[in-house]
């Protein structure tokens, strides 16, 4: 049975010959690659609900932070996929925050988030998403992330093989090259960011205020709080570290400060 197979949505051939092979073959580990608009969440909706069907369990890893199909647009998220609902409907278990809706300068974070969501939970299929970024950067992230995560099998999503350089970087793995359906439609750019604010909106539409104190807190990702704090007037807080020096102000306008670092707003 074919949950997916409706009259307004295309299932190629091709998949359905690759999803067989993928559950016979037990190919625990799926990393599915793709440009922008060539039906990865489609693909791997259908591919996460046959498995399901099969009567084997699937995660889904959700590591594309400019379009989700779970979570928060800047992170990257793990779910249980259930063979009764879309995977759009999944709720997310876990989350790693990436900061950014785009991958550009933030390969570090993206590639120990997917990993870290990848070993969070286990499960007989992985089914791994990825962004649609392929060409310069977006080929280097890729690269990164195959020899981060070793799939047992990439599925490659492409048009006019566009995934060469890929493919032939990384040829010692196993890949399945499927063409898109005929359905993937291109999204504008504003499209894109109204289906983020519509994410962002509804996540915090119940937000609230809490307090919590500052001692209670690790930041790990910006220089603040890892120097050695003095004390200067002009300052709510200062520091200086090895790379230069941190400042917090309440009023940046019309001040000069010392050190590299920008002033931090309060």
């Amino acid at each position: 049975m074919d949950i997916l197979t409706t009259d307004h949505i295309d299932i190629p051939k091709s998949w359905r010959t690759a999803t067989r092979k993928i559950i016979r073959e037990k190919y625990r580990k799926i990393l599915v690659l793709g440009a922008s608009d060539r039906g990865k969440s489609v693909y791997c909706n259908y591919l996460a609900n046959q498995i399901s069907i099969a009567g084997s369990t699937v995660v889904f890893v959700d590591a594309d932070v400019g379009q989700k199909d779970i979570g928060l647009p800047a992170t990257i998220s793990l779910a249980h996929v259930s063979p009764e609902k879309h995977l759009t409907q999944a709720k997310p278990i876990a989350s790693y925050f990436v900061g950014a809706v785009s991958p550009a300068r933030h390969f570090i974070s993206m590639v120990i988030g997917t990993r870290k969501m990848l070993d969070m939970e286990q499960a007989d299929f992985t089914i791994i998403d990825t962004t649609g970024m392929i060409h310069g950067s977006g080929r280097a992230l890729k690269s990164f992330q195959i020899e981060s995560l070793q799939p047992d099998v990439v599925v490659a999503l492409e048009i006019d093989h566009e995934l060469d350089a890929i493919v032939n970087a990384y040829r010692n793995f196993r890949y399945l090259r499927l063409k898109p359906s005929r359905y993937a439609t291109k999204k504008s750019g504003r499209a894109r960011k109204k289906a983020r604010e519509k994410i962002f909106k509804a996540y915090f539409a119940k937000a609230h205020e809490f307090t919590i104190e500052l001692s209670r807190l690790q930041f790990q990702r910006l220089p603040l709080f890892s120097g050695t704090p003095y004390d200067d007037p002009r300052f709510v807080y200062a520091e200086h570290y090895p790379e230069g020096t941190t400042t917090v102000v309440k009023d940046n306008h019309s001040r000069k400060y010392p050190g590299k670092s920008r002033p931090r707003r309060l």
